[in-house]
């Protein structure tokens, strides 16, 4: 919990009698406040450009989206709620309280509270809502969060405002008394309480109307006579922060390093259990779980966490991300990963692998195990679900580890890296480096354990760059080279990835710099034989990873995109994704996809250079976005198209929709062009202006997303 214990209030979305049989006990904060109840955490999240967005979570299934608020423009500050529609929040920075009726969908600002100075703290009663001014120290009510009058005029003292049913405490510290009413904070009596407390105050809490807690540094205090009568408790170890589910249970955190230095008791402090304490001074239970801001759930009273709730990257960046099932991990900076074990809605805390190096590649194998590969090329195996690991490659080099492939019993696994291949033929239980040639190669193993390698083909006749050229590796390193073919129009490219799909259907990508494009090649001989054809040239658009989905279900992701393009028929022709669904009035927000990771065709997970996630799975009968950051409700990368006319056009176009809707613009690199709000049916477009070329056109009606194409002359 925060130390500033003015900040803090207590709050509820149902009423004290639904809380006393669910045993949900409520606590909220100044900052990135939380509020539960039994199915939704209502969480403000909050960006460094000042920008803020409501999340709302369900604890039991982990699945979470933002609120369509287009008017969080500003930090989002403490805040109640009557019930899932109807709450207040206040801005104590701006002076300003506001009121909504539609579960934070808008917010609209009511009469100023408290003349010139801003309420410090908000608390939720059975008649309405009490507010604490933190200047002239004022209390004033409200029935309807809309008409407030001044309750009690001022009082010095610590004031730490909390409220049960229609009790409201607030608690100076003063041995006079503390203020008290029971009228659901219409007016207040100074009542005093009984006993001395001995330790810095840290927090006043209130299970019931009549069960208090006092906590100091040393002891918890209880009272289960409304504070008249108390009995002490001695903490294991000096308090720095607590949090209550009921007189019984509780989680404490002592603040000292190393963290695990915190502390739990089911039987009200009699007996204290030493826990694992993720970083963090704030939390909550709700149900039997128990969280701790901002990122950590627990699910065995503090023994182990994972992360949660948004922004559970801070500030590492993301390199790689492989599932295999539900089960995956991510490679992040400084020699750290994180896993999940639910598809990606919740990842662990950082585990750290026995190296500070950036972890550039990771695979999950078919036993899954993980395997990871780091900045210097060393590799990393966890048998363990990535809790420990033992190193298996220790050679190092200035090569990036780029991505694994394996064959289908994972015996043949190969490390692609910026240079040449390092190879194990024994299920990773060792590696060796091999030599694939000069200059950049790419490597893909085929399901029967054949490494494919693709590389430059170099003629030291001329000294010039012919096109590609294939060929096989063995694990000792031997090569032979299966097909050669010159690239599209003569140009020079640079291969970047190839992959397999089966023995014999398999596709490769070359990237023009200078046309600013990406050549697809296709094999249907496993690359022999001279069966590799050029199967499609995507413009504005350098791909950097091959997903194969299936034989004919290819898709192409880069990094520095906002899409990635996807083809059913083999590769034959292509389209681009949706652009993710993000912040469309600040720009400054837009993330671009760093690495993807595809469960299926319409399923993936997003690293993205901001070091958020972005994840899409199939939830309840449709797309829901968990575990994001900073995104909004996702769409279908493959939604039916909305027609457009004239197609190509010169100066207008006419989009073809039932509804009003708003209409995003796009270029090919993602760029937001042109938006227009509440469109019309009958409504032209002007294009004039617009550059020659293809453009993506996304239509948002109340209900769904479609998305249209259309090309400028």
């Amino acid at each position: 919990m925060k130390k500033k214990l003015t900040q803090f209030a207590f709050c509820s979305l149902i009423t004290s009698s639904a809380l006393a049989q669910t045993g949900v006990h409520i606590q909220e904060y100044t900052d990135n406040a939380y509020v539960y109840n039994q199915d939704s955490v209502y969480m403000p999240v909050s960006f460094s450009t000042g920008y803020s967005r409501m999340a709302v979570v369900n604890p039991s299934t982990k699945e979470w989206s933002y609120l369509n608020s287009t008017n969080y423009n500003k930090h989002l500050g403490p805040f109640v709620m009557k019930n899932k529609l109807e709450g207040v929040m206040i801005y104590s920075s701006t002076q300003k309280v506001y009121k909504t009726i539609d579960g934070w969908q808008t917010l609209t600002e009511v009469p100023n509270v408290a003349n010139a100075y801003g309420l410090a703290q908000i608390a939720l009663t059975d008649a309405g809502y009490i507010g604490y001014e933190g200047s002239l120290k004022d209390l004033h009510f409200s029935a309807d969060g809309v008409t407030w009058n001044l309750a009690f005029d001022g009082s010095s003292g610590t004031n730490v405002l909390r409220a049960k049913g229609n009790k409201v405490i607030l608690y100076t510290g003063a041995v006079s008394g503390n203020y008290v009413s029971t009228d659901g904070g219409q007016s207040f009596t100074m009542v005093p309480f009984g006993g001395t407390f001995t330790g810095t105050f840290k927090d006043f809490m209130m299970i019931s109307e009549d069960t208090l807690l006092v906590a100091t540094s040393a002891n918890l205090y209880k009272s289960f006579d409304s504070g008249q009568n108390w009995t002490a408790t001695a903490f294991p170890a000096s308090l720095a922060s607590i949090v209550v589910k009921d007189t019984a249970e509780m989680y404490i955190s002592t603040g000292l390093v190393p963290s695990t230095q915190s502390y739990y008791t089911s039987d009200g402090g009699a007996t204290w259990q030493m826990k694992n304490m993720p970083a963090s001074s704030q939390g909550a239970f709700i149900g039997n779980d128990l969280y701790m801001w901002p990122n950590y759930k627990s699910s065995d009273n503090g023994t182990t966490f994972n992360y949660f709730l948004p922004k559970v990257l801070a500030s590492n960046t993301l390199f790689d991300i492989n599932f295999k099932g539900s089960n995956g991990f991510i490679g992040k900076s400084g020699g750290k990963v994180i896993c999940s074990n639910d598809k990606g809605r919740s990842f662990s805390p950082d585990i750290s692998l026995p190296t500070s190096e950036d972890i550039m590649a990771v695979k999950v194998l078919n036993n899954g195990d993980y395997i990871a590969g780091d900045r210097n090329s060393q590799i990393f195996y966890s048998d363990d679900n990535g809790q420990t690991w033992t190193q298996k490659y220790s050679n190092t080099s200035s090569f990036n580890a780029f991505k694994f492939s394996s064959s289908a019993n994972d015996s043949i696994i190969v490390e692609t890296r910026g240079g040449q291949p390092v190879v194990s033929s024994n299920f990773g239980a060792t590696f060796n480096f091999i030599t694939a040639g000069g200059g950049t190669h790419t490597q893909t193993v085929t399901p029967a354990g054949t490494i494919i390698d693709a590389g430059g083909w170099f003629s030291y006749i001329t000294f010039q760059n012919k096109g590609i050229e294939i060929s096989t590796l063995t694990p000792s390193g031997t090569k032979m080279v299966i097909d050669t073919f010159t690239v599209a129009n003569g140009a020079t490219e640079n291969v970047v990835d190839v992959a397999m799909a089966n023995n014999t259907i398999g596709y490769l990508i070359a990237s023009n710099t200078t046309t600013n494009s990406t050549n697809i090649y296709k094999t249907t001989t496993g690359f022999m034989l001279g069966g590799t054809t050029l199967k499609n040239t995507i413009a504005s658009f350098i791909a950097n990873r091959i997903h194969i989905i299936s034989a004919d279900t290819v898709i192409l992701s880069a990094a520095g995109s906002t899409m990635y393009y996807y083809s059913y028929n083999g590769g034959t022709t292509w389209a681009p994704s949706i652009p993710l669904n993000v912040h469309a009035d600040y720009p400054s927000l837009y993330p671009t996809i760093k690495k993807a990771f595809f469960f299926n065709a319409n399923e993936s997970i997003f690293a993205l250079n901001n070091y958020g996630l972005y994840l899409n799975v199939n939830s309840s009968g449709g797309s829901v976005p968990t575990a994001i950051n900073e995104y909004s409700e996702g769409s279908s990368a493959f939604e039916t198209e909305v027609a457009v006319f004239p197609n190509p056009a010169n100066d207008k176009i006419r989009v073809s929709i039932t509804s009003i809707a708003d209409i995003s613009m796009y270029d090919y690199s993602g760029r937001l062009v042109f938006k227009k709000a509440n469109l019309n049916s009958d409504e032209e477009l002007n294009v004039s202006s617009l550059p020659k070329g293809l453009y993506l056109l996304v239509v948002q009606s109340k209900s769904k997303t479609t998305v249209g194409k259309f090309i400028k002359q």
